[in-house]
């Protein structure tokens, strides 16, 4: 009964961003009232395939690095150890560029990131095949 006069007034907006794990919490009874207020909500989906080649290939064209330093191979690799989530795509093919640039190599394929950025701790326990 405290707040009888709030749902009468506009007193304020505010923005709630979060991953699945938010949604999941919101869906907790506990959390009813909370859900009860929320006028709009949006999810964004993972990437497909299409849009992570698209996501890597316009970041090299802006970088103006050859098209093909990814195989699409490793893209398609990227893409599922990423399981399409943009962040993670992104996260993993930085470490690849740094480790070709490390190593000097031109053409970045499957075996490469298999030899040379999946070993690395960063990656320990969150991309296994």
């Amino acid at each position: 009964m405290a707040n009888f006069s709030m749902d009468s007034e506009d007193r304020f907006s505010f923005i709630l961003s979060g991953t699945q794990k938010l949604a999941l919490r919101l869906k907790e009874p506990q959390n009813g009232v909370l859900k009860q207020r929320i006028v709009f909500s949006h999810h964004l989906r993972g990437f497909t395939i299409d849009d992570a080649r698209n996501y890597v290939r316009f970041h090299l064209k802006r970088a103006e690095a050859p098209r093909e330093l990814f195989t699409d191979n490793a893209i398609q690799m990227i893409f599922h150890l990423a399981k399409g989530l943009p962040r993670v795509i992104n996260q993993i093919a930085l470490q690849t560029l740094i480790q070709a640039a490390i190593r000097g190599v031109e053409n970045i394929d499957e075996n490469f990131l298999k030899q040379h950025v999946l070993n690395n701790s960063l990656f320990d326990n969150t991309l296994q095949e």
